[in-house]
């Protein structure tokens, strides 16, 4: 008998009409059919939520859910009540997959009796240049900072007692990813590239700078209290990074809030020589230390040299 499981496949969907289609067609054509493709329309003021509607039509493996806008973190925690798939995938609507992802994930996952698998991006450099079964205790060190959630497939018995954080809107994929590590026992991780991510100016992570992205450093706190003395100073150097990156954009959109800036900056003071350290560019290494000087100085240049 060939074993056949149901894959619930879940897709967050915010104001993405330019994207959707494409992301959708991917899914549906995938080598492997027995899918569960739940839909989740997160309040999109777009034509997302109708094109969703119309692909339901078409295909009915496809369950749409249109919701009041909430964060991706309640979107995919209303699609999680509803899986019945044996195994769990996400796939943002902004992207879009090899037609044989869930086919190749699903064999790793059978082939090594793990929990969790993982493949790994289009695109960017490879973190694994051959398969390797890893144990629970081994993956946030071996994983990190390629901590993504929509190129793994999970068992759903992993995963079952977990939710996304609805208090974090930057990283809060990282936190879940961690945390069904700690209940699985084995991650299988593929060396094959089978996920497109696209870099979308609409979502959170390019958007000019707002306060919730400073729920990220939850996130690394989080990590700090679960990883090993040896990965601390990367966790620490990360956090000074998106402090930078941070800055850079509240620069660019002329944000205000003093206390805010202040807090950045300290971030950056704290963590400075593991970020300094780091494998970081020279200009960005050079606007931290003029931040921590004087900020105003820093925003003088940073507009007349680093935006240019």
């Amino acid at each position: 008998m060939i074993y056949n499981p149901l894959i619930s496949v879940i897709i967050p969907v915010f104001n993405v009409e330019k994207y959707i289609c494409k992301c959708l067609d991917s899914v549906l054509s995938q080598t492997y059919t027995n899918l569960e493709i739940i839909l989740i329309d997160d309040g999109s003021t777009d034509n997302s939520g109708k094109i969703c509607d119309e692909y339901a039509k078409k295909d009915d493996r496809i369950k749409v859910i249109h919701k009041q806008d909430e964060g991706v973190s309640s979107a995919r925690n209303a699609a999680l009540k509803m899986c019945t798939g044996e195994y769990i995938g996400f796939v943002d609507s902004d992207d879009y997959i090899e037609k044989d992802m869930f086919e190749y994930l699903l064999g790793l996952i059978v082939s090594s009796k793990a929990d969790v698998a993982r493949c790994e991006i289009i695109g960017k450099n490879n973190l694994f240049i051959k398969t390797e079964i890893i144990k629970s205790s081994d993956a946030l060190e071996r994983c990190l900072p390629n901590i993504y959630l929509w190129n793994m497939l999970f068992t759903s018995s992993v995963i079952e007692n977990l939710v996304f954080d609805e208090n974090v809107f930057l990283g809060e994929d990282v936190k879940f990813c961690i945390e069904a590590f700690a209940q699985a026992k084995l991650i299988v991780c593929g060396r094959e590239a089978k996920y497109h991510y696209c870099v979308n100016s609409q979502s959170l992570t390019k958007m000019p700078f707002n306060d919730k992205k400073l729920t990220y450093f939850k996130v690394n706190d989080f990590i700090l209290k679960h990883c090993n003395e040896h990965m601390q100073s990367k966790v620490r150097a990360q956090k000074a990074y998106h402090a930078v990156g941070f800055l850079r954009q509240i620069i660019e959109s002329d944000f205000k809030e003093r206390e805010i800036i202040n807090t950045l900056i300290e971030y950056i003071k704290i963590n400075f020589w593991p970020y300094f350290r780091g494998n970081f560019k020279l200009s960005n290494k050079l606007f931290a230390i003029i931040c921590c000087i004087n900020f105003e100085l820093a925003s003088i240049i940073y507009r007349r040299i680093f935006s240019k």
